[in-house]
């Protein structure tokens, strides 16, 4: 559970979890620091199996703002995430994984300037970019690109079906540290981002979003990881974990947080999520699975339909999330 603390008025806490990346991090390092808003502080935690980002970043760099912590061993994903989250002290804080770079200079500074002029927010999100391992851009994701300097938008945009037209990735927001972070911290139990994004969509009324490019995220091979019995095990490789996890994001929220339900308990919403489910279970090529999940999503999801869950087109090209 996350302890009740005072935090750094104005402070940005960006929480920075890492693997085997120190080439990359540099770069994204570097895009931070250039920010124009200045008071902030980087977490680094680190799950590699070497030295070699421990040392760059030692040698490299000697601004106090940066806060370096190397894991014993490898916590996962999720658990590197939650040591970094736990090391936050700013009233804002945000997440961004190693390999992906600010393009914005004043990416902090509109962002913190947004929520201080509007007081009931506490997430704004932004538009991003596209590259490659090389840092070339590569086609727009899907979601509509606007040009306005910045909107309000209904949380449920962020619901489990919506057919959102704007790009809203958890590693584009500032979130406003006090009231969100103890469910940003439950969702990295479950080794991801839905649930935290699940339960900004069943319980804050609007959410901020800038329109400005202001990450360049990269689609490279990014290192997902779970903790199974111990053991460090790669998702792509385990469609049973992907099932049990959001099963468990979706039945835990709710029963958490039961004033979630009235968002989370539709049809829309639970098809939408039986959909994605047996789309994994599928892609597993295994019977067993296949059957277990269906009938799992009978047990859980009240509202499921097979019929209209399968009937449910996947979004074509680069999703928003």
């Amino acid at each position: 559970m996350h302890e009740s603390r005072l935090y750094e008025n104005g402070k940005v806490s960006i929480c920075v979890p890492t693997y085997n990346r120190p080439n990359l991090i540099c770069e994204l390092l570097d895009s931070i620091l250039a920010q124009t808003y200045e008071n902030f502080e980087i977490i680094i935690t680190d799950n590699s199996d070497n030295l070699n980002t421990n040392e760059i970043i030692k040698n490299k760099y000697s601004d106090q703002r940066i806060r370096y912590f190397k894991n014993e061993m490898n916590l996962g994903m999720g658990g590197n995430t939650i040591k970094a989250l736990g090391f936050i002290k700013g009233e804002f804080f945000t997440f961004t994984p190693d390999d992906d770079i600010w393009i914005d200079n004043n990416k902090i500074k509109k962002q913190v300037n947004f929520l201080k002029q509007n007081d009931g927010i506490n997430i704004v999100y932004s538009n991003a970019k596209s590259i490659d391992y090389d840092g070339n851009q590569l086609d727009d994701f899907v979601s509509i690109y606007l040009n306005k300097e910045f909107d309000l938008l209904n949380a449920d945009e962020l619901l489990p079906g919506k057919a959102t037209n704007y790009f809203l990735n958890i590693l584009t927001p500032v979130i406003r540290t006090e009231p969100l972070i103890l469910f940003f911290h439950e969702s990295w139990f479950f080794e991801s981002e839905e649930y935290f994004c699940y339960y900004i969509a069943a319980m804050e009324k609007q959410i901020g979003f800038l329109y400005d490019c202001t990450v360049a995220l990269r689609e490279a091979e990014h290192y997902r990881t779970a903790v199974e019995n111990g053991k460090i095990v790669n998702w792509a490789k385990r469609k049973d974990i992907r099932i049990r996890q959001m099963f468990n994001i979706y039945n835990t929220l709710t029963t958490l947080h039961p004033q979630t339900k009235e968002k989370l308990e539709t049809q829309t919403v639970q098809n939408f999520l039986a959909k994605h489910l047996i789309d994994q279970a599928r892609g597993s090529r295994s019977i067993k699975l296949i059957l277990t999940t269906i009938a799992t999503c009978y047990l859980f999801f009240r509202k499921f339909s097979i019929i209209k869950a399968l009937s449910i087109k996947n979004k074509k090209g680069k999703s928003f999330g």
